[in-house]
């Protein structure tokens, strides 16, 4: 994993980048589902979607989603 930090005057900007062993239309098809996101959070933070504003994740998409913090 690569760890790049930025400032960005009173923000900090944090980005993370990681290689994936896997054929690219497998790591997109995966990322294209938004359904996908509950897999990669953290169990105890309860996240679930919510709504999506376009049948297919694309540029421009919105997703509504809920979490428990506590």
């Amino acid at each position: 994993m690569i760890f790049v930090k930025k400032k960005l005057t009173n923000e900090q900007l944090v980005e993370f980048t990681q290689w994936v062993a896997a054929p690219l239309d497998e790591v997109f098809d995966f990322f294209s589902d938004a359904a996908n996101l509950e897999k990669l959070t953290p169990p105890w933070l309860h996240f679930r979607v919510v709504a999506q504003s376009t049948p297919q994740i694309q540029k421009g998409t919105l997703i509504d989603y809920q979490l428990k913090v506590h």
